[in-house]
Protein backbone atom coordinates (compact mmCIF):
# COMPACT_ATOMS: atom_id res chain seq x y z
CA UNK A 1 0.00 0.00 0.00
CA UNK A 2 1.49 3.27 -0.90
CA UNK A 3 0.63 6.78 0.19
CA UNK A 4 2.11 9.99 -1.66
CA UNK A 5 1.84 12.82 -0.03
CA UNK A 6 1.79 16.54 -1.58
CA UNK A 7 3.79 18.42 1.11
CA UNK A 8 6.61 15.28 0.77
CA UNK A 9 6.24 15.50 -3.04
CA UNK A 10 6.71 18.86 -3.66
CA UNK A 11 9.60 19.45 -0.91
CA UNK A 12 11.11 16.04 -2.91
CA UNK A 13 11.07 18.47 -6.16
CA UNK A 14 13.47 20.88 -4.48
CA UNK A 15 15.94 19.02 -4.03
CA UNK A 16 18.04 16.95 -6.28
CA UNK A 17 15.80 12.96 -6.15
CA UNK A 18 19.61 11.54 -5.28
CA UNK A 19 19.52 13.30 -1.86
CA UNK A 20 16.06 11.68 -1.13
CA UNK A 21 16.79 8.62 1.60
CA UNK A 22 14.59 5.85 1.72
CA UNK A 23 14.34 4.05 5.09
CA UNK A 24 12.80 0.76 5.80
CA UNK A 25 12.21 1.01 9.40
CA UNK A 26 11.40 -1.16 12.18
CA UNK A 27 7.34 -1.42 11.45
CA UNK A 28 8.04 -2.34 7.74
CA UNK A 29 7.33 0.61 6.41
CA UNK A 30 9.18 2.24 3.57
CA UNK A 31 9.14 6.24 4.57
CA UNK A 32 11.15 8.35 2.40
CA UNK A 33 12.97 11.70 3.89
CA UNK A 34 13.73 14.35 1.41
CA UNK A 35 16.81 16.66 1.78
CA UNK A 36 17.84 16.84 5.71
CA UNK A 37 14.70 15.51 6.99
CA UNK A 38 15.50 13.37 9.90
CA UNK A 39 11.65 13.07 10.92
CA UNK A 40 8.51 12.78 9.45
CA UNK A 41 5.02 12.56 11.16
CA UNK A 42 1.66 10.97 10.06
CA UNK A 43 -0.81 12.25 11.90
CA UNK A 44 -4.99 11.22 11.92
CA UNK A 45 -7.63 13.15 13.84
CA UNK A 46 -9.87 9.89 14.95
CA UNK A 47 -12.46 11.25 17.08
CA UNK A 48 -11.20 13.92 18.44
CA UNK A 49 -7.79 12.28 19.11
CA UNK A 50 -4.83 12.64 17.61
CA UNK A 51 -3.29 9.27 16.39
CA UNK A 52 -0.55 8.47 14.69
CA UNK A 53 3.31 7.26 14.10
CA UNK A 54 6.71 9.38 14.22
CA UNK A 55 9.48 7.75 12.07
CA UNK A 56 12.81 8.49 12.21
CA UNK A 57 15.53 8.59 9.30
CA UNK A 58 17.43 5.33 12.20
CA UNK A 59 14.69 3.15 11.49
CA UNK A 60 12.18 4.02 14.27
CA UNK A 61 8.85 4.18 15.37
CA UNK A 62 7.10 6.06 17.78
CA UNK A 63 3.49 5.90 17.96
CA UNK A 64 1.36 9.21 18.51
CA UNK A 65 -1.52 8.80 21.03
CA UNK A 66 -3.12 12.27 22.27
CA UNK A 67 -5.87 12.68 24.22
CA UNK A 68 -8.85 14.40 22.71
CA UNK A 69 -8.68 17.32 25.59
CA UNK A 70 -5.50 18.14 24.22
CA UNK A 71 -5.93 18.22 20.73
CA UNK A 72 -7.38 22.21 20.94
CA UNK A 73 -4.05 22.75 21.83
CA UNK A 74 -1.94 21.38 19.26
CA UNK A 75 -4.47 22.57 16.68
CA UNK A 76 -4.15 26.03 17.37
CA UNK A 77 -0.58 26.04 18.37
CA UNK A 78 -0.32 24.41 14.27
CA UNK A 79 -2.34 27.14 13.10
CA UNK A 80 -0.62 29.84 15.01
CA UNK A 81 2.80 28.46 13.38
CA UNK A 82 1.29 28.58 10.05
CA UNK A 83 -0.49 32.34 9.95
CA UNK A 84 3.14 33.72 11.67
CA UNK A 85 4.91 31.53 9.03
CA UNK A 86 3.13 32.99 5.94
CA UNK A 87 4.02 37.32 7.40
CA UNK A 88 7.19 36.18 7.76
CA UNK A 89 9.16 39.04 5.83
CA UNK A 90 6.43 41.73 6.36
CA UNK A 91 7.50 44.30 8.59
CA UNK A 92 4.73 46.58 8.05
CA UNK A 93 2.01 45.42 10.32
CA UNK A 94 -0.93 46.82 7.69
CA UNK A 95 0.74 44.32 5.05
CA UNK A 96 0.66 41.69 7.68
CA UNK A 97 -2.81 42.27 7.53
CA UNK A 98 -3.51 41.82 4.25
CA UNK A 99 -1.09 38.84 3.61
CA UNK A 100 -3.30 36.91 6.69
CA UNK A 101 -6.57 38.03 5.23
CA UNK A 102 -4.81 36.31 1.61
CA UNK A 103 -4.07 32.91 3.66
CA UNK A 104 -7.68 32.58 5.26
CA UNK A 105 -9.23 32.91 2.21
CA UNK A 106 -7.42 30.16 0.92
CA UNK A 107 -7.94 28.06 4.03
CA UNK A 108 -12.07 28.74 2.90
CA UNK A 109 -11.16 27.41 -0.43
CA UNK A 110 -9.31 24.24 0.47
CA UNK A 111 -6.25 25.20 -0.17
CA UNK A 112 -3.18 24.46 2.15
CA UNK A 113 0.07 25.45 0.47
CA UNK A 114 1.58 28.40 -1.80
CA UNK A 115 4.66 29.71 -2.98
CA UNK A 116 5.18 32.86 -2.55
CA UNK A 117 8.67 35.03 -1.85
CA UNK A 118 8.91 36.98 1.52
CA UNK A 119 7.75 40.18 1.64
CA UNK A 120 5.76 39.46 -1.00
CA UNK A 121 2.52 42.00 0.17
CA UNK A 122 4.88 44.59 0.81
CA UNK A 123 3.05 47.71 0.12
CA UNK A 124 -0.29 46.10 -0.26
CA UNK A 125 -1.58 48.31 2.59
CA UNK A 126 -0.94 51.31 0.92
CA UNK A 127 -2.57 50.44 -2.12
CA UNK A 128 -5.46 49.30 -0.25
CA UNK A 129 -6.01 53.04 1.23
CA UNK A 130 -5.38 54.83 -2.30
CA UNK A 131 -7.63 52.65 -3.91
CA UNK A 132 -10.16 53.47 -0.99
CA UNK A 133 -9.60 56.77 -1.34
CA UNK A 134 -10.31 56.70 -4.86
CA UNK A 135 -13.34 54.59 -5.01
CA UNK A 136 -14.97 55.15 -2.15
CA UNK A 137 -15.74 51.89 -1.44
CA UNK A 138 -15.34 49.91 1.69
CA UNK A 139 -11.63 48.83 2.80
CA UNK A 140 -12.61 45.32 3.22
CA UNK A 141 -14.16 44.92 -0.05
CA UNK A 142 -10.64 46.58 -1.55
CA UNK A 143 -8.37 44.21 0.99
CA UNK A 144 -10.17 41.45 -0.21
CA UNK A 145 -9.73 42.27 -3.92
CA UNK A 146 -6.07 43.53 -3.86
CA UNK A 147 -4.99 40.19 -1.67
CA UNK A 148 -6.00 38.53 -4.91
CA UNK A 149 -3.46 40.69 -7.04
CA UNK A 150 0.00 39.26 -7.87
CA UNK A 151 2.79 41.10 -6.85
CA UNK A 152 3.50 42.23 -10.69
CA UNK A 153 -0.36 43.36 -10.94
CA UNK A 154 0.05 45.22 -7.79
CA UNK A 155 3.35 46.82 -9.05
CA UNK A 156 1.68 48.44 -11.81
CA UNK A 157 -1.99 49.38 -9.99
CA UNK A 158 0.64 51.57 -8.27
CA UNK A 159 1.54 53.27 -11.36
CA UNK A 160 -2.14 53.57 -12.21
CA UNK A 161 -2.82 57.14 -13.94
CA UNK A 162 -6.28 57.44 -11.49
CA UNK A 163 -4.58 55.54 -8.65
CA UNK A 164 -0.80 56.38 -8.06
CA UNK A 165 -0.56 59.86 -7.49
CA UNK A 166 -2.74 59.05 -4.49
CA UNK A 167 -0.64 55.97 -3.44
CA UNK A 168 2.50 58.50 -3.98
CA UNK A 169 1.10 60.88 -1.51
CA UNK A 170 0.63 58.37 1.40
CA UNK A 171 3.76 56.74 0.55
CA UNK A 172 5.59 59.91 1.47
CA UNK A 173 3.79 60.57 4.20
CA UNK A 174 4.44 57.16 5.81
CA UNK A 175 8.09 58.05 4.70
CA UNK A 176 8.10 61.27 6.10
CA UNK A 177 7.51 60.11 9.93
CA UNK A 178 11.38 58.48 9.33
CA UNK A 179 12.60 61.71 8.74
CA UNK A 180 12.40 62.18 12.52
CA UNK A 181 15.00 59.88 13.30
CA UNK A 182 18.44 61.36 13.72
CA UNK A 183 20.67 58.94 11.60
CA UNK A 184 23.32 61.76 12.05
CA UNK A 185 23.40 60.62 15.59
CA UNK A 186 23.50 56.81 14.38
CA UNK A 187 26.05 57.08 11.72
CA UNK A 188 28.32 58.69 14.57
CA UNK A 189 27.15 56.10 17.12
CA UNK A 190 28.14 53.14 15.13
CA UNK A 191 31.57 54.97 14.90
CA UNK A 192 32.12 55.41 18.37
CA UNK A 193 31.20 51.53 18.94
CA UNK A 194 27.94 52.64 20.47
CA UNK A 195 24.95 49.98 20.17
CA UNK A 196 21.92 52.41 18.59
CA UNK A 197 19.29 53.11 21.18
CA UNK A 198 15.95 50.89 20.99
CA UNK A 199 12.76 52.72 19.36
CA UNK A 200 9.17 52.48 18.32
CA UNK A 201 10.51 51.51 14.52
CA UNK A 202 12.76 48.99 15.79
CA UNK A 203 9.96 46.99 16.99
CA UNK A 204 8.28 46.07 13.52
CA UNK A 205 11.35 45.10 12.05
CA UNK A 206 12.15 42.92 15.28
CA UNK A 207 8.96 41.32 14.47
CA UNK A 208 9.48 40.58 10.99
CA UNK A 209 12.89 39.22 11.72
CA UNK A 210 11.60 37.13 14.53
CA UNK A 211 8.74 35.51 12.34
CA UNK A 212 11.53 34.77 9.59
CA UNK A 213 13.73 33.04 11.98
CA UNK A 214 10.34 30.93 13.00
CA UNK A 215 9.62 30.58 9.10
CA UNK A 216 12.95 28.71 9.01
CA UNK A 217 12.78 26.73 12.00
CA UNK A 218 9.13 25.53 10.58
CA UNK A 219 10.63 24.43 7.62
CA UNK A 220 12.89 21.36 9.02
CA UNK A 221 9.61 20.70 11.47
CA UNK A 222 6.26 20.71 9.46
CA UNK A 223 3.43 20.48 11.13
CA UNK A 224 1.44 17.65 11.54
CA UNK A 225 -0.97 18.44 8.84
CA UNK A 226 1.67 18.85 6.23
CA UNK A 227 3.68 16.47 7.34
CA UNK A 228 2.66 12.71 6.31
CA UNK A 229 5.07 11.10 4.86
CA UNK A 230 5.10 8.86 1.67
CA UNK A 231 4.71 5.54 2.75
CA UNK A 232 5.19 1.47 0.99
CA UNK A 233 4.16 -1.22 2.91
CA UNK A 234 6.12 -4.51 2.51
Amino acid sequence: MEQVNQAAESEAKKVKADTATVVKCEDGTEVRFPGKRKMQIAITLAEGALKGVIYFLNGRVLPVDVAAEHTHNFIEYGFGQKVRDNVAGETDVDDMVVATQNQLERFAKGLWNETRERGAFSGASLLIQAIVQLTGRPIADVSAWVSTLSKPQRAAMEIDPNIGPIFRQLKEAKEAKLKNIDTGSLLSGFLAGEAPAADNADSDEDDGESEQGEAEQADESENALEDKPSRKRK
